[in-house]
């Protein structure tokens, strides 16, 4: 499968740099944050939670001096 495909095909993106969500919360770590959300399968969760099993989100954090980028990219 072609990665492009996996993004629904209208989503303006948004990345940032931030941290892993799970201890040691590494940093350095470059997010991608979609406009539009996306379907994962009963299967591809309960993989998740395998790898997870105490979950993989921690406290939202304050921004900081971090930027946010955006732009009119389409998928």
């Amino acid at each position: 499968m072609e990665l492009d495909a996996l993004p629904p095909a209208c989503t303006e993106p948004y990345r940032y740099l931030g941290s892993t969500t799970t201890c040691p919360c590494t940093t350095g770590v470059r997010w991608t944050a979609l406009t539009h959300p996306v379907q994962a399968s009963a299967a591809a969760l309960e993989h998740c939670r395998d790898l997870f099993p105490e979950g993989n989100a921690r406290e939202v954090q304050p921004l900081g001096d971090r930027r946010i980028a955006g732009d009119r990219h389409r998928w």
